[in-house]
């Protein structure tokens, strides 16, 4: 055999080679992850100063879904936009506004599993800078110079066994079920009394409490007036699921019996009704107290005593969660103090004492006059 029919013998059986890696490529089938550009197509140009649209999709039609594009003007970050994950295929959009020069765009996709796959396209931007200078085109031409021996190669292919057809496989990975729940801060409340609701879901869509939409999670304060159910609906990959939690209202415990005040021919307390009146929570008013006493020069002080969840002792004053709430001085000459109040705490019996003493004025426990409160919701 001559050199010439050995040389065909050689590019028949390299062509051979290459037709069947070509098929065996062919037959894998397409990647579950492709992101393209729709804008700007590779090799566009615009005019400096021009906002051009950068368009992407991208798809994971068998994976776990993508999350996230990511935008990159010559290797710097331009924006992130995030996406659902519930859908196999995805397009975002953003706006760029470059000075003239050439550019890359890349645009890259990132599913949940964080893997990503990217596109390019190259852009020139004509006009000048900002300057008014026209930006100058550096052409660069590379060169390449070999060295060593040339020696020829020779493929060799020795075909062996039966060509078999291959079958490629897909395999779907579905999405993980969708989960939520929902539960209240307190199940049981006294009437006026709050609770606060929270919920969170994973992989759930349509949300709702009660017939009302909300987001994936959160929290919101309720005062309900009756004991209530809330809630919770949504629809998952499998279909509509449902949670619900339930706060019982109770009626407050009745007022006791409201215990008679005390009156002294020293001092006073003032507030509008008078003793055992009835106050509701969060009223405010103003009340006064002070000196009765006339034609004595004597400086008494005071202490003005405050008691919740009330109830009377066996002497007549009141025993309970106790706290001062004023001090300081009243004299014949300023004999009068007025404060604004607000009734706080819970329902029940209050009461407030006006304690007074004097180095030079002999006083005892029953001059001190005292004023029963019934804090109603």
């Amino acid at each position: 055999m001559n050199s010439k029919s050995r040389l065909l013998n050689d590019a028949i059986i390299t062509l051979v080679i290459v037709l069947l890696i070509t098929s065996c490529k062919g037959m894998a089938g397409e990647p579950v992850m492709k992101v393209w550009l729709d804008q700007p197509l590779d090799g566009s140009t615009y005019s400096g100063g021009e906002t051009i649209p950068i368009v992407s999709n991208a798809r994971d039609v068998n994976g776990a879904g993508i999350k996230e594009m990511q935008y990159f003007i010559n290797g710097n970050l331009l924006t992130t936009i995030s996406t659902d994950v519930n859908y196999p295929i995805v397009m975002t959009s953003t706006d760029w506004r470059p000075d003239p020069g050439e550019y890359e765009v890349k645009v890259i996709a990132v599913n949940i599993n964080n893997q990503t796959i990217s596109a390019i396209a190259k852009v020139h931007v004509t006009g000048s800078n900002a300057n008014g200078v026209q930006p100058q085109s550096i052409s660069v031409t590379p060169t390449f110079t070999p060295t060593g021996t040339k020696k020829p190669i020779t493929p060799t292919f020795t075909p062996t066994g039966t060509k078999k057809p291959i079958t490629p496989t897909f395999t779907f990975t579905p999405k993980p079920p969708g989960s939520m729940n929902i539960w209240v801060d307190s199940d049981l409340i006294e009437t006026g009394g709050c609770t606060v609701v929270h919920w969170t879901s994973t992989n759930v869509t349509d949300l709702s409490i009660n017939g009302t939409t909300i987001g994936a999670s959160g929290e919101y304060t309720d005062c309900p007036s009756e004991s209530k159910s809330y809630v919770l609906r949504g629809q998952t990959s499998t279909g509509a699921i449902e949670k619900s939690a339930f706060v019982t209202v109770k009626a407050p415990p009745p007022t006791p019996p409201c215990p008679s005040g005390r009156t002294s021919s020293i001092a006073f307390i003032s507030m509008p009704g008078g003793n055992c009146s009835s106050h509701p929570l969060g009223e405010s008013f103003t009340l006064c107290f002070g000196l009765s006493l006339s034609g004595v020069e004597s400086e008494f002080n005071y202490a003005f005593e405050d008691y919740t969840n009330a109830s009377v002792s066996g002497d007549g004053n009141p025993s309970g969660t106790k706290s001062v709430l004023w001090t300081g001085t009243l004299s014949s000459i300023s004999n009068q103090v007025c404060k604004n109040v607000q009734i706080s705490g819970s329902t029940g019996l209050e009461a407030v004492k006006l304690v007074v003493w004097s180095s030079s004025y002999s006083t005892s426990d029953s001059d001190n006059p005292i004023v029963w409160i019934k804090v109603v919701p």
